[in-house]
């Protein structure tokens, strides 16, 4: 009985299982069963997957449970894009976002971000804003949609259209800044965004107001290392325009002693040296 009413599960999926079959790496679950084997792509809202029986075609809609590891090339990706190598990140996350956007799962929708980051870090903004619009498009209800505003304001920031970047910014940041509390998949995209607030000031010459940006993601909103570093750095980097040598220097050093290793780190020690000898005071 129990043998008959998997054979009729399979056969209402348009899949039939046969016993004692085995199950690969991806596995997606509808109300009606389970398929298991290799998601090949997602196209026009669902997601085909490839079987010993043959591919078929499951519905997202459908969808109640998926377990799709991530390939091995979004994590060496991923791994290119920290190490500065824009050209391999690339090279191996638009195979990726090409054939799984709309895939709701984690590794797919940061494809899709990470190839954007990928694109602005080579200064290709038309690539990068097609990246985010696609992420925005398939992912709409998600914090990391939501985060797009920001990723948009650095294409516009690219662009040197520092007006239209800061009321980007601010449509996604003021409503984030008026919560008590931010879970860490928020609170990095709103250290994004003020960092890029502070930059977006300071083109515009506006340094006490772009200092106060970055300070609030040295003081606030740090729980993104990398960020913290960067805000630090430039945070110095204000001060010494506006002659105070001494918040300069401490925030130099500050960087220096909590993110020795940051990209930032090699410079913060030269300026350092540099205000310490000139400034000694």
């Amino acid at each position: 009985m129990r043998m008959n009413r998997l054979i009729a599960l399979g056969t209402l999926c348009g899949v039939l299982l046969p016993l004692g079959y085995r199950v690969q790496a991806d596995t997606l679950q509808t109300r009606t069963g389970t398929y298991n084997g290799q998601v090949m792509r997602v196209e026009g809202g669902s997601v085909f997957i490839k079987m010993p029986q043959g591919e078929f075609a499951v519905p997202i809609r459908d969808l109640v449970r998926l377990d799709v590891p991530p390939p091995a090339a979004y994590e060496k990706g991923i791994a290119a894009l920290k190490s500065g190598n824009t050209k391999e990140a690339i090279t191996l996350l638009k195979p990726l976002a090409d054939r799984f956007a709309g895939l709701p799962i984690a590794w797919a929708m940061d494809s899709l971000m990470q190839l954007g980051e990928a694109y602005l870090e080579q200064k290709d903004v038309s690539a990068a804003q097609a990246a985010f619009d696609t992420l925005k498009k398939f992912y709409p209800n998600t914090p990391q949609a939501q985060a797009v505003d920001v990723k948009n304001a650095r294409v516009l920031y690219a662009l040197q259209k520092f007006d239209d970047a800061i009321k980007a910014i601010k449509v996604y940041l003021d409503p984030q800044l008026k919560k008590d509390f931010l879970p860490a998949d928020q609170e990095v995209p709103v250290s994004e965004a003020l960092v890029l607030m502070g930059d977006c000031l300071a083109a515009k010459g506006q340094l006490n107001e772009a200092m106060d940006n970055y300070l609030k993601v040295v003081t606030l909103y740090d729980y993104d290392d990398a960020r913290k570093a960067e805000a630090l750095f430039k945070a110095a980097q204000t001060l010494e325009k506006l002659g105070n040598w001494r918040r300069a220097k401490d925030c130099y050093s500050d960087l220096l002693a909590d993110a020795p290793d940051s990209p930032y780190a090699a410079e913060a020690k030269k300026q350092l040296d540099a205000i310490t000898k000139a400034h000694p005071e």
